[in-house]
């Protein structure tokens, strides 16, 4: 399966559960059934959709995604996906394997930057993303120790958090990290893309409204 099916279908799955404490986690990886595991919500508004056969077509599915916004455009894929026997339809069956594909998934323990990273792009398509929507909201270019490691457990990462901001860091230093820590990668791509900004303008802002009004 491609990178990108796969965090799509990931994302639908956690759409349908509630965020799992410790003790919920163990509840999901037990469960049997669609039902069980004390699981209420989207979870079982879709498990209801199922016929007595264990199925449901494609415009049950449809009907079901409706209203999220996110999620209904990508409804054809899903259901291919989930249709993994290419048979027409969707089986209870399919959908619980996912669902603990995807429990396994967020119970795995993280060990190292690496597996943050991974975690985070698995979440969020890329780093950047991630950097300017949750760990640097108000656009400062900096990220405080306490900040970034309480974002970062409340996004699912399981590994030791000390030893993984020092892995980053260098050192447990307290000073601030930024973008570059966090993705290198990513931050000389935007730096890159700002010195070309820059080029033939003032300033990174100008250059910005020049190349929309091309």
């Amino acid at each position: 399966m491609r990178e990108d099916d796969e965090r799509l279908l990931y994302a639908f799955v956690e759409s349908l559960l509630p965020h799992p404490n410790g003790s919920e986690r163990a509840a999901h990886l037990r469960s049997e059934s669609g039902a069980s595991g004390g699981v209420s919500g989207p979870w079982n508004v879709l498990w209801a959709k199922f016929g007595q056969d264990g199925t449901m077509s494609y415009h049950e599915f449809l009907l079901f995604l409706s209203t999220d916004g996110k999620l209904a455009p990508h409804a054809r894929r899903l259901f291919d996906l989930l249709d993994d026997k290419r048979t027409g339809v969707i089986t209870s069956r399919s959908l619980l394997e996912v669902r603990r594909q995807f429990e396994r998934m967020r119970l795995s323990k993280h060990n190292s930057l690496y597996d943050l990273r991974k975690h985070l792009c698995h979440r969020f398509g890329h780093l950047v993303k991630v950097w300017r929507t949750v760990f640097d909201p108000d656009c400062s270019g900096r990220c405080g120790r306490f900040f970034f490691l309480k974002c970062s457990k409340e996004l699912g990462y399981t590994g030791d958090l000390k030893q993984t901001w020092i892995e980053m860091m260098g050192s447990n230093t307290p000073h601030p990290c930024n973008l570059g820590d966090l993705d290198p990668d990513g931050d000389a791509l935007l730096l890159r893309f700002c010195a070309a900004l820059r080029m033939n303008n003032e300033s990174v802002r100008d250059g910005w409204f020049a190349l929309m009004k091309a």
